[in-house]
């Protein structure tokens, strides 16, 4: 089900019957679903593989976030954030949630230097000081 639909409704159930959202602005709905999702444990990583069609071998692996509550998309996910202005937040959680999943697959639980991982981030994450070079390479 879609956060915000063609209708414009702020109210999107959640698996556990919950109204989010109903009777709220779109700022305040966005919010209250982002804290149901930062708190779910159930988020998983799919690691896609980028390979070179010379060799057939892996390059490097697309990490693909997939939120873990019930009906809810990463397009639900990232429509609240956006509602909410809390872009940057969703973007730092999920990546800290792909680093912790790729230290827990990494031989050795080190990605080491020849190993090479991508994620996707919302653009207004591009221009925020968390996603500086310098702040990512200390995570």
């Amino acid at each position: 089900m879609r956060f915000f639909g063609t209708s414009h409704r702020a109210a999107a159930q959640t698996s556990e019957g919950d109204l989010i959202g109903q009777g709220e602005t779109p700022e305040e709905a966005g919010s209250d679903l982002l804290s149901l999702f930062f708190a779910s444990h159930e988020h998983h990583i799919e690691f896609q593989p980028i390979v070179d069609l010379k060799t057939m071998s892996a390059q490097w692996w697309e990490c693909l976030f997939r939120p873990g509550m019930g009906s809810q998309t990463i397009t639900d996910v990232v429509e609240a954030a956006l509602a909410a202005k809390r872009e940057v937040d969703l973007d730092m959680f999920a990546v800290a949630v792909t680093l912790a999943r790729i230290a827990e697959v990494a031989p050795g639980g080190d990605p080491g230097p020849a190993s090479r991982y991508s994620t996707n981030v919302l653009p207004a994450s591009l221009l925020a000081p968390q996603f500086e070079a310098s702040a990512l390479a200390e995570r």
